[in-house]
């Protein structure tokens, strides 16, 4: 686990003020070295889950296209985003056929990096999970009793 923000248990290393914020953004970037070794490969050879970010906040932006620019998109696997709808977000393309252009757009630029976009809440999200999950194991467990 990488506390991104820092830890409790490590004062120095919290991320509280919008400034730290900002200083840690621009070190972590211009420094490659902060982001430990085991880390790197995770997040280069993994699927990663973003869930309680909005697409439409900034400082998520700048966070998440600093991992995809400081990771090889070659041996990433497919993520996932949980966000809310453009409506539930209050974000500005709220209104009709906007939301649809929206979201549209949101999941060709997510795409074209290997994310996929999932439109709900942190709970549909978990319980949609869940019921897959179960689906999935109840079928793995009927083969076997072929």
């Amino acid at each position: 686990m990488f506390h991104l923000h820092g830890h409790l248990g490590e004062h120095d290393s919290l991320v509280v003020t919008e400034d730290d914020y900002l200083d840690f953004l621009v070190n972590i970037w211009k420094d490659r070295a902060r982001i430990p070794p085991r880390i790197e490969k995770a997040l280069t050879g993994s699927s990663l889950l973003f869930i309680g970010y909005a697409l439409s906040d900034w400082t998520f932006r700048v966070l998440f296209r600093g991992l995809v620019n400081a990771t090889e998109a070659g041996g990433r696997r497919v993520s996932v985003t949980v966000q809310l709808s453009p409506l539930e977000d209050n974000a500005p393309a709220a209104k009709g056929r906007q939301v649809e252009k929206y979201q549209e757009y949101l999941e060709q630029y997510f795409g074209e990096i290997k994310m996929r976009v999932y439109w709900g809440t942190a709970h549909e999200f978990i319980k949609d999970l869940s019921d897959r999950w179960s689906d999935f194991t109840q079928g793995q467990n009927g083969d076997d009793q072929r």
